[in-house]
């Protein structure tokens, strides 16, 4: 069995320690967590059907994704209704 030197493991976690913490910072620059669309996305999420926020994400989508064609009227009222189902199981 091999003993390691209580040096050689601290220098480990330190080192482990800063990686994370750098690794982090990087994903904190690059990941656009406070993105419109990516916001308006989570509305599409099953577990947030009965959130006060859902209608109005689903309701930025079209204007967000400009490269699909949408009734705009349909896809209102479509979002409306969705909204009112989800409101009247959980009464």
């Amino acid at each position: 069995m091999i003993f390691l030197d209580n040096e050689i493991v601290s220098d480990f976690l330190e080192k482990a320690q800063q990686a994370y913490i750098d690794g982090g910072k990087k994903l904190l620059k690059n990941m656009p967590l406070n993105n419109s669309l990516l916001q308006s996305c989570s509305g599409l999420d099953p577990e947030r059907r009965q959130s006060s926020t859902t209608l109005s994400y689903l309701l930025k989508l079209p204007s967000l994704v400009t490269n699909v064609d949408v009734d705009a009227t349909a896809y209102d009222m479509e979002c409306r209704r969705l909204a009112i189902f989800y409101l009247q199981t959980i009464s």
